[in-house]
């Protein structure tokens, strides 16, 4: 996955998983389902320096919502960017 280019990866969740209501959060008032989330960090890449942690919900990659992209179509996203360009993640 994007790991190593941006130092993490990311799993979806799954539509019936029983833990699913186990991610889900409230983020400003608004309700984010669990799609995408933080799977691995790479210690000390450029995900660990940034602050992202696992279990992170990812919302948004590039200031455009993901909620509700497939997984895969979220992998291609951030696959279409090479190690040396910059991402900008809300979670």
């Amino acid at each position: 996955g994007p790991r190593r280019g941006f130092g993490f990866d990311a799993k979806g969740m799954l539509d019936g998983d029983a833990n699913a209501y186990m991610l889900m959060q409230i983020i400003n008032g608004r309700f984010y389902a669990p799609l995408h989330y933080v799977s691995v960090v790479d210690p000390g890449g450029p995900a660990d320096q940034a602050g992202l942690r696992v279990h992170d919900r990812i919302l948004e990659l590039n200031d455009e919502s993901v909620e509700g992209v497939p997984h895969p179509n979220l992998m291609r996203m951030m696959l279409g960017h090479s190690g040396g360009d910059t991402i900008t993640l809300t979670v």
